[in-house]
C-alpha cells in the first residue's frame, strides 16, 4: 500500500557521511542514481523533498513502504562504497537509519522540518540558500537555477561516470547544473511537494515553525538506539571545538552548552534528559529552539 514517509539516517559520531563539496555532489547525484536503479527494478518511489548534512541524511516519499526500504539500503550501501573508494579508510560509524509513516495532513509540516535542519544545525544559511537540499526549488524561478546547465546527453561517457560514480543509465534529458550536480528537480517530484502547502505564504509560515521540531524529534527518536554517553561526550567536545574553539565543555559558558546540546539533539536525536547530563545542564532549559 502506497503511503508517505519520512526517512532519515543517525547522525553518524566517529565520522561524516560529507565533509566536503565533493562529497555532497557525489551525494546529491547518487540520489538520482539510486532512483533510476528503483524504476529499473520495478520499485517506483516519489522523492517529495530531500536533504542532506554533513554525518545524515532525511528523505521523504510517497510509495510502498518496500520500495522505499530499497532506495534508502541502495543510497546507504553506495555511499559507503563511494567513501571507501574515496577516502584513506571506510567508514568508521554504524550507518543506520529509521523510517516513519506521515498522514497526509502533516506532509508539509515534515517537508519543512527537513528544510529547517541546516538553521537548526546552526549554518549560516536560511533554508533556500542551503545547497544539498531540494528546498532551493520549491517556488522558485527554475530559469535562473538552471543558467550554465547542460543536459545528460552532452556529457561524455567519461563525464558521466566521474559525475555519477555508476554504470546505471540516467534518463538522457535530465539537467546537470554547472557546478556539476544533477538538477533535483528532474528526480524530485517539487510540485507534488508543493500541492501539501495552500499557498506560498502558508509554505513560508512553516519554513519558520520551529515549534513542532520537538515534538516531531521526540515521535521519531524512539525509532533509533541509544548511545552510550561516551559517544554522545565526544561529539559534544568536538562541536565545542568546532563552534566556540573551545576544547572542552567545561571551558563553554551555560549558553554555549545549551546551543551544543541543540545541536546535538538534531545531529544524534537524543533525549533532552541525556543530553542535559553530559552538558551538566537542567533539561527545562532545552524546552525552547
Amino acid at each position: 500500500m502506497k503511503a508517505f514517509y519520512h526517512y532519515s539516517s543517525k547522525g553518524l559520531t566517529k565520522d561524516i557521511l560529507f565533509e566536503n563539496e565533493q562529497e555532497f555532489i557525489a551525494g546529491m547525484n547518487r540520489i538520482a542514481v539510486c532512483l533510476t536503479i528503483c524504476k529499473e527494478k520495478g520499485m517506483p518511489i516519489i522523492i517529495l523533498a530531500f536533504c542532506l548534512m554533513d554525518n545524515h541524511f532525511h528523505f521523504i516519499f510517497y510509495g510502498e513502504k518496500d520500495y522505499c526500504d530499497f532506495f534508502i539500503d541502495t543510497y546507504k550501501k553506495l555511499t559507503s562504497m563511494w567513501i571507501a573508494q574515496h577516502r584513506e579508510r571506510p567508514l568508521a560509524d554504524t550507518f543506520t537509519s529509521g523510517s516513519f509513516p506521515i498522514s497526509p495532513n502533516k506532509v508539509g509540516e515534515k517537508i519543512a522540518y527537513l528544510f529547517r535542519n541546516p538553521v537548526a544545525a546552526g549554518l549560516r544559511t536560511t533554508p533556500q540558500g542551503y545547497r544539498w537540499s531540494s528546498a532551493s526549488i520549491m517556488f522558485s524561478d527554475t530559469k535562473q537555477i538552471l543558467l550554465g546547465a547542460r543536459m545528460i546527453s552532452d556529457l561524455s561517457y567519461r563525464e558521466r561516470r566521474k559525475l555519477f560514480s555508476s554504470h546505471t543509465s540516467l534518463p538522457e534529458d535530465w539537467i546537470v547544473q554547472a557546478d556539476g550536480v544533477i538538477w533535483p528537480g528532474c528526480y524530485t517530484d517539487f510540485k507534488a511537494a508543493e500541492t501539501h502547502f495552500p499557498s506560498v505564504r502558508s509554505y513560508m509560515f512553516e519554513l519558520n515553525n520551529f515549534k513542532v521540531d520537538n515534538e516531531i524529534d521526540a515521535e521519531e527518536v524512539k525509532q533509533f538506539y541509544s548511545l552510550p554517553d561516551s559517544e554522545v561526550r565526544f561529539r559534544a567536545v568536538q562541536t565545542c571545538m568546532e563552534y566556540y574553539q573551545k576544547e572542552r565543555i567545561s571551558m563553554c559558558s551555560l549558553e554555549e552548552r545549551v546551543s551544543v546540546a541543540k545541536i546535538l539533539r538534531r545531529e544524534l536525536r537524543c533525549n533532552d534528559k541525556q543530553l542535559a547530563r553530559v552538558l551538566r545542564i537542567k533539561p527545562e532549559m532545552l524546552g525552547n529552539r
